[in-house]
């Protein structure tokens, strides 16, 4: 028989003619022929007295073959689990040696229902995932953009997301990796720009969330660094666009007259339809309905980058009807049948819609023309928004009217008060506070 002191879960005394069970552990583990097991035992000490008793136990039978002795067969019985009665199941195991008995009895036990009295249940090593560096803002953007924005966007709209990124973005993180960037980083960046508007920094700020974002769903970082409630906006705020007031548009309605055919069209749709810019410029002859008396507003160009490109409306809301003024119908003759209503001095064809550099040649001629009051296509937009709802009192029509899609912004943005609304107010209220003295 064997005998083991398994007193010591280090290192067992076995008799001088034997190798003791910790190192024959031990030597399994550096082979790893328990493939790193032994690592993860929360009870050594149980394992080791198991192997020990099975070991005392195990029946040494010599073999014979032809009449010669051969190497002894050691074996044992282990259990390596219940029935549901409670009585054990036992495998029978066999060894060349004692050493080889040994480490099948190991081998069995931890194969077998009862591993979890020997192992802890998620100790069993894992091999680390290797670590990979995180892509540059550059270089994940790029490819955010390609997969996710390209074709997706408007004209305007990508041109300034482009536009943010190679002048703001990228000069200051284009080679950082994006795990890298921290609120406290956008901050700083924040700060460095704040003599720019606060429109402006809110809408990188904005495009900076989408990129982050992306890279969270990815995997690649954990937080959002452009979300944070501490972050702030140091830029300029804008000064409100303030709608003309009465003697400034009569002034300039009353000299339309002055200007060239396409340079008066263009101004008086800005006046009486409150159309985009970019609309004005994108409407065709066709979409002026006499029968119906309407301008259909169907499409928008893009003049951002030179060439004109036509594309959809700023959003779905923008399709609209709009009922044609009877002055409006004067400065729009003569009328032709087919093209662009808005045309270039040198091409008149109206095949092709006027590039950016045409249209600030035409805005320039008009400005040493007439005054126009600091009036731009957008002003007259207000104006005509304010001047709707004073006739009607109704901001749906407003917003019906300018293509708005929001009704508060149109609230907010379009419908300006002016003096003159605000006297008749106040002295309503005086005519009710006198009403009810009476």
């Amino acid at each position: 028989m064997l005998a083991y002191d398994c007193s010591n879960t280090t290192m067992f005394q076995p008799k001088p003619s034997r190798m003791s069970l910790a190192l024959w552990l031990d030597r399994q583990t550096q082979h790893k022929r328990l493939d790193g097991i032994a690592a993860g035992m929360n009870d050594l000490t149980a394992l080791c007295a198991k192997v020990k008793g099975l070991l005392d136990e195990a029946v040494r039978e010599p073999s014979m073959k032809g009449g010669e002795s051969e190497m002894a067969i050691h074996r044992s019985r282990v259990c390596i689990g219940y029935n549901d009665d409670g009585s054990p199941v036992t495998q029978q195991v066999r060894g060349a040696s004692e050493l080889d008995l040994a480490d099948k009895i190991v081998r069995t036990i931890l194969k077998s229902s009862r591993r979890s009295e020997f192992v802890e249940a998620q100790s069993t090593p894992t091999i680390a995932a290797p670590v990979v560096e995180a892509p540059t803002l550059r270089a994940y953007t790029e490819e955010w953009k390609r997969t996710y924005k390209d074709g997706r966007l408007r004209e305007n709209t990508k041109d300034g997301m482009v536009s943010y990124l190679r002048v703001h973005i990228y000069p200051t993180w284009g080679d950082t990796p994006i795990d890298q960037i921290s609120t406290k980083d956008i901050q700083a960046f924040l700060n460095a720009r704040n003599h720019l508007a606060a429109k402006t920094l809110r809408e990188i700020t904005n495009l900076l969330k989408q990129i982050f974002n992306s890279a969270m769903e990815d995997g690649i970082i954990a937080s959002n660094p452009a979300k944070s409630s501490r972050l702030t906006n140091p830029g300029k705020a804008s000064k409100p666009r303030q709608a003309l007031d009465q003697a400034a548009l009569a002034d300039i309605a009353g000299n339309l007259c002055r200007l060239q055919p396409n340079d008066r069209r263009f101004l008086a749709l800005a006046m009486y339809t409150g159309m985009r810019r970019g609309e004005i410029i994108g409407l065709r002859w066709e979409d002026i309905d006499l029968a119906a008396n309407a301008i259909h507003v169907r499409r928008s160009a893009n003049t951002n980058r030179g060439k004109a490109i036509v594309g959809e409306t700023k959003t779905a809301s923008g399709h609209r009807d709009i009922p044609i003024a009877p002055d409006l119908m004067e400065h729009l003759k003569p009328m032709g049948s087919s093209g662009y209503v808005i045309v270039g001095t040198r091409d008149a064809s109206g095949r092709e819609p006027i590039s950016c550099t045409v249209y600030l040649s035409m805005i320039k001629r008009i400005e040493k023309t007439i005054d126009m009051h600091g009036a731009t296509a957008h002003v007259f937009r207000h104006t005509l928004g304010t001047l709707i709802y004073d006739a009607s009192q109704n901001v749906k029509t407003v917003q019906s009217i300018l293509g708005q899609s929001d009704f508060k912004t149109t609230s907010d943005r379009y419908v300006h008060p002016v003096e003159a609304r605000k006297q008749s107010a106040m002295q309503k209220v005086n005519n009710l506070i006198a009403r009810s003295d009476g």
